[in-house]
């Protein structure tokens, strides 16, 4: 350390901001009591940001906007008189044990020749995808002559390495919202982006990284052909295993899911949606010969392998993920990717008739990723299709206290489990209080829509279902509940109780959701960000 430990250092926080009233007050809410000083440059505004920037305590600054985040950031910069900077964009906010620990970082560990990444969040989109995250520099000394360069994705590292600057990252997270997932917002960002990047290249030539930018924002206004160029000229001229190649891999798998599939069929004539995924596969091999551990790319592959029905390849995809797979963490990524891929492999456990190895696999992932929703709601998934009430119970009192509607998911464990055990009557009453307090967990939709079949409700269990097909769209189940209620309203005048077993034919009253190879890999879903896994 270059400072004297123990020693305050002032702390500053600059954000630039621009038509951004409501997220700007989160922010600056967020981080009251952290700063010494709170410096907001306002790029052109017309709506209330400045007065919000002002009434919260920061020292406003004005700047024209003039197509550069680097120029807006340098000026803003250059208002800044602490000893060290924060970067915080408006709209992300730091909890307040993260707000405590950034204080003490910086005031008794930070290196004068550091500069510092820390996480970027963004909340999933809904509750079956995951959130992503990335790594970006956003602490560093106040000095002199460390400026950013770029129009777009503008960076602080080119002018911290002529300094002989380290770079190291730092386990604290910055929050954004679900802002970010609205579509005019996203739509914005992309033409702004594209306009920022070909500006560049008009000015300093394409380079690997801007035609990653330019495909992402292509993606995002659906023009996926365009964005494949873009990939694929980012492919080719990106470095040697650099993190610029491996998103330019993303970016050409999750292409390839918006493309029509291209060749025919002999017999049909028509493109087979399985030239895709062919396609898909043999990328994914491209790119693991480069990436060999990267967890994303053996999620995709095993997302792809799935679709193609072959499991026990998938299922051993899924394995390595989960045992020895990395993350670039200066790309955007699942925050939870290792979680997803055991998830997906206790499936195929599963579906290959091994439950006490699934359950072994979760128990062992549970205890080193205690926090994990998804492999507790997997846990409980488990127990129920088995009918072990106690022990689903116990697993949903091991979920965290603030689960919003803990207590509808332990009604619907003791439906669920008297479903499984054909106890009709019971099952009915607390499925249905679960439904009625609020909770749309898969199990509680399956077992309902299995128990009002079961006792002639057919016409409810299609309220049910298309209240779990606007949740969980993607869901195979859901064909064969469609299958079986279709079935019976055609017998409706002459109704007869359908048993669990033989619900459409599947043993659906003891069947396993095949939900998380959809999460694991860019097999499904719109354009997608820098990850290539699920759209943000």
């Amino acid at each position: 350390m270059s400072e004297q430990s123990g020693q305050k250092r002032r702390l500053s926080i600059a954000i630039i901001a621009r038509n951004s009233a409501e997220a700007l007050a989160e922010t600056l809410v967020s981080i009251r009591n952290l700063a010494d000083e709170i410096v907001v440059l306002d790029t052109g505004s017309t709506d209330e940001t400045p007065m919000i920037a002002e009434r919260l305590g920061a020292k406003l600054f004005r700047k024209a906007w003039d197509d550069s985040f680097a120029a807006a950031r340098n000026a803003c910069l250059t208002h800044v008189t602490g000893d060290w900077v924060l970067w915080m964009d408006a709209g992300e906010r730091l909890e307040k044990d993260e707000a405590r620990l950034v204080r003490e970082f910086v005031n008794e560990h930070a290196d004068l020749a550091t500069a510092y990444l820390l996480r970027v969040a963004l909340p999933g989109q809904e509750p079956l995808v995951a959130g992503e995250q990335v790594a970006c520099v956003r602490l560093h000394p106040n000095r002199p002559g460390l400026i950013f360069h770029g129009r777009v994705r503008e960076s602080l590292t080119r002018s911290a390495f002529a300094f002989g600057m380290k770079l190291e990252h730092l386990p604290l997270t910055l929050c954004r919202s679900s802002r970010d997932h609205e579509t005019e917002t996203k739509v914005a960002k992309a033409e702004r982006n594209i306009r920022l990047a070909e500006l560049q290249i008009a000015e300093r030539g394409p380079t690997a990284d801007l035609h990653n930018c330019l495909g992402e924002a292509c993606q995002t206004l659906g023009r996926h052909e365009v964005a494949l160029g873009h990939y694929e000229r980012a492919k080719l001229a990106a470095e040697p295993a650099s993190a610029e190649l491996l998103e330019a891999y993303y970016g050409l798998l999750t292409c390839l899911d918006s493309i029509p599939a291209k060749g025919a069929e002999p017999k049909t004539g028509a493109a087979s949606p399985s030239q895709n995924r062919k396609a898909q596969i043999s990328l994914c091999m491209e790119a693991l010969e480069t990436f060999p551990l990267d967890a994303q790319l053996l999620c995709a592959l095993g997302g792809y392998l799935q679709s193609l029905g072959q499991r026990e390849l998938a299922g051993q995809s899924y394995e390595v993920a989960y045992r020895h797979g990395q993350v670039e963490p200066e790309i955007w990524h699942l925050r939870d990717i290792r979680e997803v891929a055991v998830v997906c492999r206790s499936v195929f456990l599963q579906l290959a008739g091994n439950d006490e190895d699934a359950l072994a696999l979760l128990n062992e992932a549970w205890a080193a990723y205690p926090e994990s929703l998804r492999i507790g709601r997997q846990m409980v998934e488990l127990h129920v299709k088995h009918g072990r009430r106690d022990e689903a119970l116990l697993a949903v009192s091991k979920l965290s206290a603030e689960l919003p509607g803990k207590e509808t998911w332990r009604t619907a464990v003791q439906g669920a489990c008297a479903a499984a055990a054909a106890n009709w009557i019971a099952a009915k009453s607390f499925l249905e209080t679960a439904y009625r307090g609020g909770c749309r967990e898969r199990f509680c939709l399956r077992w309902l829509c299995v128990t009002l079949l079961a006792t002639g409700n057919t016409a409810t269990a299609e309220v049910v279902l298309r209240v779990w097909q606007a949740i969980d769209g993607t869901n195979p189940e859901l064909a064969h509940i469609r299958a079986t209620i279709e079935e019976q309203l055609l017998r409706e005048k002459n109704p007869v109780p359908v048993m669990p077993e033989t619900i459409g034919g599947t043993g659906l009253g003891g069947s396993v959701r095949i939900d998380p190879p959809q999460e694991a890999g860019p097999a499904t879903g719109p354009a997608k960000r820098r990850s290539g896994i699920n759209t943000p």
